[in-house]
């Protein structure tokens, strides 16, 4: 995995005033990277057109999840996609989650069928 690491191709772009002149990594490399304390956001069309460009067409693409977790995990990324400018901490996604599970429980709520 050395060769990975020496690739110019890594999927790493620099950017000055708002990524704090920061490397951006993005695609697979991420997760390798991820820490409590990662900030992340929706990627680019750039970023995701480089990604697409960098992956093999042999490589399955998306997430393979446990289906008890799934629901909520496609209610995070749907609402990070939503706010494409705010930066997000992992450590700090546990507040999504409470508040992203309540909705979810509410609209179980309405779907009893006690109206």
């Amino acid at each position: 995995d050395d060769d990975d690491d020496n690739n110019n191709n890594d999927n790493k772009n620099s950017y000055g005033e708002n990524g704090s002149s920061q490397n951006i990594i993005t695609g697979p490399k991420a997760a390798r990277y991820l820490t409590m304390q990662t900030k992340i956001r929706s990627s680019t069309t750039q970023e995701r057109a480089s990604v697409t460009a960098a992956s093999s067409s042999s490589r399955a693409t998306g997430l393979t999840v446990r289906e008890d977790i799934s629901d909520i995990l496609l209610s995070m990324v749907t609402h990070i996609k939503s706010v494409p400018n705010h930066v997000f901490i992992v450590s700090e996604l546990h507040n999504l989650i409470r508040v992203l599970s309540s909705t979810h429980d509410d609209d179980d709520d309405d779907d009893d069928g006690d109206d």
